[in-house]
C-alpha cells in the first residue's frame, strides 16, 4: 500500500474525501513535478561539484531512457488531469496541489509537470552529450 499509484490515500484523513480521485491525481502531479526538479534536475545541474560525481553520472547515463519514459508518462497523466478539469480552473490560480493547505501557494500544477518534463528531457540530452552516450 505504501508504494501505490495513489499515495494520497496513505495520508491520514484522505481515505474518505469527496472527489478523492481528482485530489489523488493532483497530489501525484505535485509529487511528480517535485521529484523531477529535486531528484533529477538539481542533481544533473550540480554534478560537477558533487562528491558523488562518478555515481551520479553513471546513474543518469544508464537510466536516461527509463527517466525519459517515466517523465513522459507523468507528463501525459498531468495533461490528462488538466483536460479533465473544468475550463475555468485549467489556467487559474485555483489549481493547487491536492492538499488544500492553509497557504494555497502550492505551485505544482499540471503546467509545472509539463515544464519539468521538458526541462528534464533537455537536461538528459545535454547530460548525455557531455558525460555519456549521445
Amino acid at each position: 500500500m505504501i508504494l501505490s499509484d495513489m499515495p494520497l490515500y496513505n495520508e491520514p484523513g484522505y481515505d474518505y474525501v469527496p472527489n478523492a480521485d481528482l485530489h489523488s491525481r493532483r497530489y501525484n502531479a505535485k509529487i511528480h513535478a517535485t521529484t523531477i526538479y529535486h531528484a533529477m534536475i538539481e542533481w544533473m545541474q550540480n554534478v560537477e561539484s558533487s562528491i558523488w560525481k562518478p555515481i551520479v553520472i553513471k546513474h543518469f547515463v544508464e537510466a536516461a531512457p527509463k527517466i525519459m519514459g517515466i517523465s513522459k508518462r507523468w507528463n501525459d497523466e498531468a495533461q490528462s488531469l488538466l483536460r479533465a478539469l473544468p475550463r475555468g480552473l485549467q489556467n487559474s490560480g485555483n489549481f493547487h496541489g491536492a492538499l488544500n493547505d492553509a497557504n494555497h501557494n502550492n505551485p505544482y500544477t499540471a503546467h509545472h509537470v509539463h515544464a519539468a518534463y521538458q526541462q528534464v528531457n533537455g537536461f538528459i540530452s545535454q547530460f548525455l552529450k557531455v558525460h555519456g552516450r549521445h
